[in-house]
């Protein structure tokens, strides 16, 4: 007997809108978030009873801010409030559309309304720990230790690295290696640099293949031996080896924490660690440049170095020990009025600020000279 959700319970002046609006989204999001969007509709429902409201399209701010408060009083994580908030503003929107409701989901959600994310940096792994994880993956033979050592080396999400093809490796026009990825995450196909060791990897991975032969049914390149399920392998199989280099627990994503990091500070532009990335937004790759005082130092010194070049004013030369400005300025005076036109308007106008400018260099030399 299937158990009774918060959604089966939505009142029958609504329940064909919300069966609706949930059928329109089977085509687009997995399952997964299918159930998502009910358990927040559930929710959103529950609100609107307890205010006597069973139409959503009765729905007034007030109702929101009293569904906002309950969000906060279950405790919910900010993360997951804000799926809340952004799947019920969706199905009012779409209510909206389809002029089902007259308020505007804009005017009943407010910006301010959304609950604030914590901001979280990327934990990448101490630089010894990590030299001591490539070392240890590096030596083993195993095949699951192999695949960490690749998610290393590639900065592969782990469902990314479940998703390449046998295939995945091609050479460009100019001799240049790559591995094609598909992501999941985000439904996109991008391309990645690899150097040898990648290289390497992707051969001992088609060779396991062929040693388990005819029991693989798909084109994927990592194919786990026994026939079970990766991902939660992989991520069980880092929590035993984590103690053998670091006292503290590791996980897949952290390598491409680490990976990404490296290459940050390495010198890499933040342009290009987002394509290796893979990232949609270029705010997510902001937050490797917040890392490493290292990194920031040295940006700063050279820009100081830039700048510095830009303004100082150069050494004299040993010919300038010399120099008699006064004598400068007659010569220059002397060249003006043999070499440019008496008639050319422009002369005489520089020439008495000739003038005018070397009796100020006088006044300089003299009250420098008393100076002294």
């Amino acid at each position: 007997m299937a158990l009774i959700t918060q959604y089966d319970l939505i009142a029958d002046e609504d329940r064909l809108l919300t069966d609706e609006f949930i059928n329109s989204l089977r085509v687009q999001v997995k399952k997964a978030t299918v159930n998502s969007y009910k358990i927040s509709l559930g929710l959103f429902y529950l609100c609107l009873d307890d205010q006597e409201i069973n139409r959503a399209s009765k729905t007034k701010r007030k109702h929101i801010v009293y569904w906002l408060n309950e969000l906060r009083a279950r405790g919910y994580a900010p993360s997951t409030a804000l799926t809340h908030v952004f799947q019920i503003r969706l199905y009012l929107s779409w209510l909206y559309e389809r002029k089902s409701s007259r308020k505007n989901p804009w005017d009943l959600i407010l910006r301010s309304d959304l609950p604030r994310l914590p901001k979280k940096l990327p934990r990448p792994l101490p630089s010894e720990v990590d030299r001591s994880l490539i070392e240890y993956l590096d030596y083993s033979n195993n095949f699951y230790d192999k695949c960490l050592l690749l998610l290393r080396h590639t900065g592969l999400r782990l469902s990314d690295l479940l998703q390449l093809e046998t295939n995945t490796h091609f050479v460009d026009d100019n001799g240049h290696s790559f591995i094609r990825i598909i992501s999941p995450k985000f439904d996109k196909e991008y391309s990645l640099p690899i150097d040898e060791k990648v290289i390497k990897l992707i051969t001992f991975f088609k060779k396991q293949n062929e040693n388990i032969g005819q029991n693989i049914t798909s084109n994927r390149l990592v194919n786990d031996p026994k026939g079970k399920s990766l991902d939660s392998v992989l991520r069980n199989h880092l929590k035993v080896i984590s103690p053998l280099v670091s006292d503290i627990p590791i996980t897949p994503h952290q390598l491409r924490h680490t990976y990404a990091t490296s290459m940050v500070n390495a010198g890499m532009g933040l342009y290009s660690v987002m394509k290796l990335l893979g990232h949609m937004d270029m705010r997510m790759t902001l937050r490797y440049a917040e890392l490493y005082p290292t990194t920031l130092h040295r940006e700063y010194q050279s820009a100081l170095e830039s700048i510095k070049k830009r303004y100082e004013i150069p050494p004299p030369s040993s010919s300038d020990e010399n120099f008699n400005p006064i004598q400068a300025l007659d010569d220059i005076n002397h060249w003006l009025r043999n070499t440019i036109h008496t008639n050319n308007k422009k002369l005489l106008p520089i020439i008495k600020r000739l003038s005018r400018f070397k009796t100020d260099i006088s006044k300089l030399i003299n009250k420098n000279d008393e100076i002294c």
